[in-house]
């Protein structure tokens, strides 16, 4: 949860994905966390133009080429914090 007394800023003007297409809109960010946009912010980015997407994770692996190998990667990933392949 953001911490309330964090300042705001606004990153304004930039293509957000909604799930469905990108629209132009503000994001605003408390504490490293998205939060709802005030009506005014401490701090104002102006991305006008830039596509603002969130971060994406590399799913690529070779780890299970094969069934000989399958429980031992299966294993492995889940100890060092990969939940999905």
């Amino acid at each position: 949860m953001a911490d309330d007394d964090a300042a705001v800023t606004r990153y304004a003007g930039g293509w957000v994905f909604d799930g469905e297409r990108f629209q132009v809109r503000d994001l605003c960010v408390r504490a490293n966390e998205l939060v709802a946009c005030p009506s005014t912010a401490d701090a104002e980015i102006r991305v006008d133009g830039a596509y603002i997407t969130p971060p994406f994770g590399d799913a690529h692996t070779h780890h299970f080429d094969g069934p000989g190998t399958l429980a031992w990667h299966t294993s492995m990933a889940f100890e060092s914090g990969a939940f999905y392949a």
